[in-house]
């Protein structure tokens, strides 16, 4: 079974393979829109995080 450090490595591989790409391959143009499209994913993303800091309860000071 997967864990969430095997799908933390394989989104950096993604990201690196992305850049490569945009670097490469894509047009000025599609570059910006490439540049919103992956602003857009990451405010996505960071309310995504937000929801499930919201749903973990906090631990009890262990004093």
């Amino acid at each position: 079974m997967p864990t969430f450090e095997d799908f933390g490595r394989k989104l950096d591989r993604e990201i690196e393979r992305l850049r490569e790409l945009t670097t490469k391959k894509i047009t000025p143009a599609a570059r910006l829109k490439t540049a919103q499209s992956l602003r857009r994913m990451s405010e996505k993303l960071a309310q995504m995080a937000a929801d499930i800091e919201a749903k973990v309860e906090p631990k009890a000071d262990s004093r």
